[in-house]
C-alpha cells in the first residue's frame, strides 16, 4: 500500500471510530476555551536527510467552544527553528499530509485525532463532573509496523519523520471566553 493510500485508509479508520460514540459538546463548556499544552521530544529528520537528530518541540492546542457549541481549535508548535501553527474551524479537517483531523466529545472527554503518514497523533482532555477542571493525554504513535511517520511541519512546511516520540508535561486548563480575542 503506497503512503497516500495508507494515510487515506488510516484517516478513514480514524473518522469511523470516533464517530461511534460522539457526544454533544456539554453545554458547562459553551463560551470558554481549552488549553492543552505538552513537549514532544521526537527523534526526526527532514525527508531527505541522512541523519536523525533530537529535537524538542513545545506544543499547544487551544480550543475555544463557542455559544452554540461548535469548536474552533489552534494548534502552535515551537522549536529553536521558530513558531508555527494550524487551525481548524468546526470539528473536522485535514493535517498537513492529508490525513483527517477530528475534535469531538466523547463523554466527558474532548478528543482530538489528528492522522499523519504513517501514525497520528491522539490528544485526550477528560473534565471532572462538574467541567471545572481538566486533565490531559498525549500520545504520537505509528501504525503497524511503519519505521516512521510522516508530519508536515508547522514551523517550515517541510515533511519531517518521526522515528520515536515522548510526550512530556502534558497539562490542560480551562478558561472564560475566547482565548484567540485576548
Amino acid at each position: 500500500m503506497t503512503k497516500t493510500a495508507s494515510n487515506v485508509f488510516l484517516s478513514f479508520l480514524l473518522l469511523i471510530s470516533c464517530r461511534e460514540a460522539v457526544a454533544a459538546t456539554p453545554p458547562q463548556l459553551y463560551g470558554k476555551s481549552v488549553v492543552v499544552s505538552w513537549t514532544e521530544n521526537r527523534v526526526h529528520r527532514f525527508v531527505g536527510e541522512a541523519q536523525f537528530r533530537q529535537v524538542a518541540l513545545h506544543a499547544e492546542q487551544s480550543i475555544y467552544i463557542s455559544t452554540t457549541g461548535r469548536p474552533f481549535s489552534r494548534s502552535t508548535y515551537s522549536t529553536r527553528r521558530g513558531t508555527g501553527s494550524h487551525e481548524l474551524v468546526g470539528g473536522s479537517g485535514h493535517s498537513g499530509t492529508g490525513g483527517a483531523v477530528v475534535v469531538q466529545f466523547q463523554g466527558r472527554s474532548l478528543v482530538t485525532v489528528q492522522a499523519f503518514i504513517g501514525g497520528a497523533r491522539h490528544i485526550q482532555v477528560d473534565f471532572d463532573p462538574a467541567f471545572s477542571s481538566c486533565t490531559a493525554n498525549v500520545i504520537l504513535g505509528r501504525s503497524g509496523s511503519t519505521a516512521t511517520l510522516i508530519i508536515k511541519g508547522a514551523i517550515t512546511g517541510d515533511l519531517v519523520e518521526v522515528q520515536s516520540a515522548k510526550i512530556d508535561g502534558a497539562k490542560c486548563s480551562i478558561k472564560e471566553g475566547n482565548v484567540f480575542t485576548q
